[in-house]
């Protein structure tokens, strides 16, 4: 009789039920296997490029919110920068002169602040005045120095007659950078935005951020490289050659003003680079091999 056993042959006889149901399979006493959090995936069309944004950890509705609120940043920044669509922002101050005072919305003026900071940086290799010679009304463009702002009134002026200006190749990683800001403060520690294969910003859990920026130029040249202009030369980006460039900057101030700054920037610099290897290297920045 059990009641009649000592309390060691008790626990014998538990033993070997125990290892019996585990050699037989007995799912019901074994741990659940550690499953690694189910990546979540989405894309959509803007500023003439497909985005794609992944991340993991969230329900789907949370997920979708926050694909969202990324759609409505990128058309913000269409809406803003575009120099093809006759409604943006940008087409509607150059119709009304750029040589008259202007006092653009705080994006716009966010946005060329950010192209100044690139002009310098860049030796003048970098240049939103291209737009005149990207639509063919002059040879070569007059540049930013001649750019006036107020600080006070955030207004702005060219003192030449600039009829047009382009952002190419500075407003997408501007608005990967107001993006990455959103999805951390949104409690998004691990992320990735692809914004057509040539700006990248990415985010780990280990706290890391990085923005990847390429530039690449073909043999037979391109019209979307043609912001890129040497002052020395007098002539937009045009070489016979094959190249492509690769630049990495992470991120060290998680603020809005900084992450979008550290876009732009890796965005125009990192096409600037093509034309000259001797510009000054962003803090947090390497070009890759």
């Amino acid at each position: 009789m059990i009641g009649a056993m000592r309390q060691p042959q008790i626990y014998k006889i538990l033993l070997i039920f125990f290892l019996a149901g585990q050699f037989l399979g007995c799912s019901s006493l074994r741990l659940a296997p550690q499953e690694t959090p189910r990546a979540l995936e989405a894309s959509f069309f803007s500023m003439g490029t497909r985005w794609n944004f992944s991340t993991t950890g969230v329900s789907p509705e949370k997920f979708q919110n926050l694909k969202a609120k990324l759609t409505a940043l990128a058309l913000l920044y269409e809406e803003t920068f575009s120099d093809w669509s006759e409604s943006s922002e940008l087409r509607k101050l150059e119709k009304s002169g750029l040589g008259n005072k202007q006092v653009p919305s705080a994006l716009f003026w966010d946005g060329l602040l950010l192209a100044k900071d690139a002009y310098l940086l860049s030796h003048e290799k970098f240049d939103i005045t291209i737009g005149d010679v990207q639509w063919k009304l002059r040879k070569f463009p007059y540049g930013l120095k001649h750019l006036k702002v107020d600080t006070k009134e955030k207004s702005f002026s060219f003192s030449k007659p600039v009829k047009r200006l382009t952002f190419g190749g500075i407003a997408k990683g501007m608005a990967l950078g107001d993006m990455a800001e959103m999805l951390l403060r949104s409690g998004i520690q691990e992320f990735r935005i692809d914004a057509g294969g040539g700006n990248i910003v990415e985010a780990n859990r280990n706290g890391e951020l990085k923005f990847v920026s390429k530039s690449r130029i073909f043999a037979s040249g391109s019209a979307s490289e043609i912001h890129i202009f040497d002052p020395n030369s007098k002539m937009s980006l045009r070489k016979n050659l094959d190249e492509q460039i690769e630049l990495h900057c992470s991120g060290a101030e998680f603020s809005r003003g900084a992450l979008m700054r550290l876009g732009a920037l890796s965005d125009a610099l990192s096409t600037a680079l093509l034309l000259d290897k001797t510009i000054p290297m962003l803090a947090h920045c390497k070009l890759m091999p």
